[in-house]
Parts: structure tokens; C-alpha cells; sequence
């Protein structure tokens, strides 16, 4: 009864989160960017020739301010990237925070809520999240951002 409880409200909420990243992605909000998630962003090419970016969208304050409440951290800027290549869908989201001792909260927090499926690392003042199938495509994108911290799932 509780696994299928828990499981039911897993679907409920990434249907949400799906939907409100969908509603952000039409929206692009790219007068958002921030300089020093644009510096490491991943570019396609660098992880190989079949990569595409195909959706890009930066949060807007009033979303910003929801995430850092619940991350419980001043944040400065959220970025999410959608690759594609011939086998896999892969997401990128870039979180950056306002200093070190929030990064740090940041990272322990992620990795405590998402680190079971999905690679988090930091550098500099940005948390990156990894999301995808490919264990090869995840590490294509560790070597490329060269993170200070990094916790894999494989």
C-alpha cells in the first residue's frame, strides 16, 4: 500500500515539474543568463558529434525565489539544457548560488534528494545536475565541466 502510495505521488509530481518546466521553456527568459553558467555551460560538440541542444530556458525571478525556498539558499540563477544525440535525452540543469557556503548547502542537499539517479557536482559557485540514461553520456559531460565536487550514481 505505501509503495504504491509513494509511487503514485512521484508520477503527481514530475507530471507538475514537468509541466511547469514546459510552461518556462516557452518562455526562455534568456535576459536571465548568468555569466558564470554560461562560462561552463555544455556546448553539444564537445560530447560528440550527434549531440544537439534542443531546449534551453533560464528561470525568472519569481520561479528563482520558489527554488530557494526550497533549497533553502539565496540563489542567483537557474539554467536547465535539453540534449539529444541518436540514443538518449540527456538534462542539464545549472543552479548557481550567491557563495561558497550556500553552494556547499546546495550540493549536500541535491545529492541527498536526487544523488540515488542523478550525477551532481559543483564548480565555482554553480551546482550542476545531470540527468540521463547513459552512464557514457554522463561522464562525457564530467570530463567536459571538470568539476570541483562531483557525486556519480554508478
Amino acid at each position: 500500500m505505501k509503495k504504491s502510495l509513494l509511487i503514485a505521488l512521484l508520477l503527481v509530481v514530475t507530471l507538475f515539474f514537468q509541466n511547469n518546466c514546459r510552461l518556462l521553456a516557452q518562455t526562455n527568459n534568456s535576459q536571465y543568463a548568468s555569466k558564470a553558467v554560461e562560462e561552463i555551460s555544455i556546448i553539444p560538440a564537445h560530447i560528440n558529434d550527434n549531440c544537439k541542444l534542443t531546449n534551453t530556458f533560464y528561470v525568472d525571478i519569481s520561479a528563482l525565489k520558489q527554488f530557494e525556498k526550497k533549497f533553502g539558499v539565496k540563489l542567483l540563477s537557474l539554467k536547465n539544457d535539453v540534449f539529444t544525440d541518436d540514443e538518449n535525452k540527456t538534462q542539464i540543469n545549472y543552479i548557481e548560488t550567491t557563495g561558497s557556503g550556500d553552494t556547499k548547502k546546495l550540493y549536500k542537499k541535491l545529492v541527498k534528494q536526487v544523488g540515488n539517479s542523478n550525477v551532481v557536482a559543483s564548480k565555482g559557485n554553480v551546482v550542476v545536475e545531470i540527468i540521463s540514461p547513459s552512464i557514457e553520456m554522463k561522464k562525457k559531460i564530467l570530463s567536459t565541466l571538470k568539476p570541483d565536487e562531483v557525486h556519480t550514481n554508478y
